[in-house]
């Protein structure tokens, strides 16, 4: 991934994240800017008005002297939380009451402390070590200091990560393609991971060399989200399996297709 496909997978990935405990709530609403990639340091005026949130900003990049297709990036997670009639900010820091006064919300965001929300966003993001080639490194670098907020406190905590990128785009090919009888089989779980993944496209071009792009293809035979098909394989052919990505329609538009690479198909 490159960066920018980086972020949006950084914020696909919060934006499932769930608490372990309880009825497992989401950690952020439902609410349009609960997530929001952003540039530069966010002023008061700008952060989101509901809690808790997070902000993902761009930070320095830098080239990889060795390799000239990969670079290093930093983002800035910046991570509010509030608790009301929190006079101290005591709670926006530690967590408060699990209670809205009607119900206990222990599996919820409700009296959660900004400690507590950027414990989940530091486990979400380590997940994502190694994710489709982009190597995640997470860095303790933190400042959480309350601010006023009427008559309760909002704290915001800040979480810097390092990530190894790819320079271009990148879009994940399937691999280990293989065939026991009239099953065809193939390792895409790494594709179907990615926020803009849409599809798996199965199919054969006749002769021995492997087509470079799905318009290749004598025949797709299958597209959809499954890691198998059914068909028995013929003679002379070069059976492939590619994998279709857009970040702005999953699921519908094709953006980008993945490349032909060894292990996404077989000389029948």
């Amino acid at each position: 991934m490159n960066p920018w496909q980086l972020a949006q997978q950084i914020k696909s990935t919060l934006q499932s994240a769930v608490w372990p405990t309880g009825s497992g709530h989401p950690v952020f609403g439902a609410y349009d800017d609960s997530i929001v990639i952003f540039s530069g340091t966010p002023s008061s005026e700008q952060m989101p008005g509901g809690f808790p949130f997070c902000m993902i900003a761009f930070g320095d990049a830098n080239n990889d002297q060795n390799d000239p297709d990969y670079l290093t990036q930093t983002f800035d997670l910046y991570i509010g939380a509030e608790c009301a009639g929190d006079p101290l900010g005591e709670f926006s820091i530690i967590g408060g009451a699990a209670t809205d006064g009607s119900a206990v919300e222990l599996g919820g965001s409700y009296g959660r402390g900004v400690g507590e929300v950027t414990e989940r966003v530091i486990a979400e993001v380590g997940n994502l070590n190694g994710f489709d080639g982009a190597k995640i490194l997470v860095t303790a670098t933190r400042s959480g200091v309350p601010s006023p907020l009427d008559d309760s406190h909002l704290v915001v905590d800040r979480v810097t990560i390092e990530a190894k990128c790819i320079a271009g785009l990148h879009y994940a090919a399937p691999q280990l393609l293989r065939v026991s009888g009239s099953t065809w089989t193939w390792e895409g779980s790494h594709c179907l991971s990615r926020f803009d993944f849409t599809q798996f496209r199965f199919g054969f071009i006749i002769g021995g060399t492997p087509a470079s792009s799905p318009s290749g293809l004598d025949l797709v035979q299958y597209t959809g989200p499954l890691e198998t098909f059914t068909h028995l394989p013929v003679a002379g052919r070069v059976y492939q399996i590619f994998a279709d990505y857009s970040s702005r329609d999953p699921g519908n538009t094709v953006e980008g297709t993945s490349s032909a690479l060894v292990g996404s198909y077989v000389l029948s």
